[in-house]
């Protein structure tokens, strides 16, 4: 019942799809994760492009109602007060790819 992890990847990517298995690198990790997830939930919106709006604002009422419910599904690990478990940040296998030529370049 509790998201699994937010996946970044690139925009000319795929999103993921429920029930297929996707590879993933969470933040941090040395090997990538399958994970075959039975909801996806996009998350990014666009807002605004070329300074235009592309639909209305939501109300500061509708910003905090989806906050709120966006919160009240997280597990009780990742809302306790003290020692909270970090909630997982994975990039895709594209994403990943792009940022480690960009560090390996960077570092030459």
């Amino acid at each position: 019942g509790s998201p699994l992890l937010d996946v970044l990847q690139l925009a000319e990517e795929q999103p993921p799809q429920a029930g297929r298995e996707l590879r993933v690198w969470p933040r941090g990790a040395q090997e990538a994760w399958t994970v075959k997830p039975a909801r996806v939930e996009p998350l990014l919106r666009l807002w605004v492009q070329r300074g235009q709006l592309c639909e209305p604002l939501p109300s500061l009422a509708e910003s905090r109602a989806f906050a709120q419910l966006s919160l009240s599904h997280l597990s009780p690990e990742h809302k306790r007060l003290e020692q909270p478990a970090p909630y997982p940040v994975a990039l895709s296998d594209k994403l990943r790819t792009l940022v480690a030529s960009l560090l390996a370049g960077g570092s030459s």
